[in-house]
């Protein structure tokens, strides 16, 4: 078969193939052509009034007013977002800070409560936790032998130290006691 013959004779097998992929072809430009429309961001209109008291307009963040906020619009004219000016480093760390403290004061009621809940397992009662003064008491003295005012020091951190903790243990213990009734005999 040559090229100069119609399509007409060819074999039926072979148009069929051929309108398929004319079809195929044609199908694709259009995809093409419907993503190339799609692919257009709707165009976007800055809008600030610069250090001198100019009143400027672009299509793009306008590099004069990056220090003070810019309005965008939509191709109607109406607000879309404002985009705010960039910070300074001294801004940015403070706004930094003013995070890490928020941060700190939402977590410090859960560090209170885990350090609570380490202390009542290390001291599940009085006599544990006597014991332990006891024993920290025997080491600061030893340790401390040979310098009398050193000791004294270390034995009144020690007695400082366990007397916070029975203060707050003794309401843990209570509450303990109180949320475990004992069964009757």
């Amino acid at each position: 078969m040559n090229n100069s013959e119609p399509i007409s004779a060819m074999p039926s097998a072979w148009r069929l193939n051929a309108a398929c992929v004319l079809t195929a072809l044609v199908s694709a430009s259009f995809v093409t052509v419907a993503l190339a429309q799609k692919s257009d961001p709707a165009p976007e209109i800055y809008i600030c009034v610069d250090a001198k008291g100019r009143r400027l307009t672009s299509d793009r963040k306008i590099p004069e007013c990056v220090d003070r906020e810019q309005k965008v619009l939509n191709p109607s004219g109406t607000l879309k977002t404002v985009v705010p000016p960039l910070l300074t480093v001294r801004e940015q760390q403070a706004l930094e800070d003013k995070a890490l403290a928020e941060q700190d004061a939402r977590n410090r009621p859960l560090k209170e409560k885990r350090r609570l809940q380490a202390l009542l397992l290390r001291y599940p009662n009085q006599t544990v936790h006597e014991k332990e003064r006891a024993l920290a008491l025997a080491q600061a003295i030893t340790a401390n032998s040979h310098d009398p005012a050193a000791k004294v020091e270390a034995v009144n951190q020690v007695n400082s130290r366990f007397d916070n903790e029975h203060a707050q243990l003794k309401l843990l213990w209570d509450q303990t006691a109180d949320s475990n009734p004992k069964p009757l005999k």
